[in-house]
Parts: C-alpha cells; structure tokens; sequence
C-alpha cells in the first residue's frame, strides 16, 4: 500500500477520497490508478525487518519507497525488555485460569468463614447457645476454618473432620452445619 509521509507521520492512501493538488483544486482518488498515486507524491511504504535487539527510528523516503532506520537498542533497553517480558509472563500466570479458580476459592472460603463467625455469634445472641458453649466453638473451630480464608478447602474439611464430636448435642448441631457448608461446597467447585 502507498502513503506520503507528512510531518513525520505516515498518510495511507486509502484514508483519502480527494486531495489537493498544487494549484489547490479538489481532485478525487477514487479509481486513481498507481501512477496517479505516485504523481501525487505517495510511495510503497516499506517495512524494515528487525530483531529483539533492534528498535525502528523515524521514517525516511527514497524516490521510490518509505521506510524506517534501524537502530541497534542500548543495553538498558535491551535489559528492560527482558523484565517486560518476564513481568508479562508472570502476569499471565497469576490471571489464568488456575490462579483465577484459587482466587475464586479464597474469596468463597472468605465468605464462609466469615458467616461461620457470623453463625455463632447469631446463636448465641439468639439464646441457642451459651457463652460457655460459645468460647468452645470459637476455641476449637476457629483454628480449624482459619484455612478457608487461604482458599484451602480441603484442608478446613481434614480438619474440621477431627474436631471432636462429644461436645454436646447443640455444639455437634453447629458442627454439622459447618462440616455440611464445607462438603458441599468441595463437592460442588472440585
């Protein structure tokens, strides 16, 4: 594709329906033919081939054709693409698909052990549980979901899983909703 370069930017062809000519008549291009295009002063534009160790520089015209300089990058430069290069791709390993579904698991296990909490202190504002009863929940489950908020599902179940069920038919019942969120919720997302 043809283009004249303007101030030192590049003007394609293809962004003009009429131009000026010299005596500043109107002209259309539509159906200009190629020598029409290279009298009014648009060249094929060239583009040089470059390496990693390579940048582009301004543009240049010969009586034929447009093109850039090619210019060797310093060493800092050379140095900074790398670290671009390793940033991007430790930025794509922490936003695919896996990291996102650990995130998902971390902000659900966020959730959860917060209304865990938000449970006990419900039941035993609502006189289901007594403050002694209370303080052993809080005592001994507390440690046991503190995962949840990591996304580690699987080890708040183990866990959980050991606590010990002789504690009384209403501190077994709070335990059972907790084991019961957890189960499901593996069963559901893994």
């Amino acid at each position: 594709m043809k283009a004249i370069l303007i101030n030192g930017r590049l003007k394609y062809q293809n962004a003009y329906d009429f131009i000026y000519n010299v005596d500043g008549n109107k002209i259309t291009t539509i159906g200009a033919t190629e020598e029409q295009w290279t009298g009014w002063g648009f060249k094929e534009v060239v583009a040089p081939v470059i390496t990693d160790t390579e940048k582009l520089g301004d543009y240049y015209e010969t009586p034929t054709e447009i093109t850039r300089y090619v210019i060797d990058k310093t060493p800092e430069e050379i140095t900074n693409d790398i670290l671009q290069a390793e940033e991007q791709a430790q930025f794509e390993l922490d936003t695919d698909q896996y990291a996102q579904q650990e995130d998902k698991y971390m902000e659900d296990g966020e959730m959860l052990y917060k209304r865990i909490k938000y449970e006990a202190r419900r039941r035993l504002g609502n006189g289901l549980l007594v403050i002694g009863e209370y303080d052993i929940i809080m005592a001994n489950l507390r440690p046991a979901i503190l995962p949840l908020t990591t996304g580690d599902w699987d080890l708040a179940k183990v866990n959980v899983d050991l606590l010990p069920t002789n504690i009384g038919a209403t501190l077994v019942e709070v335990l059972d909703w907790v084991k019961l969120q957890i189960d499901t919720y593996i069963t559901d997302n893994y």
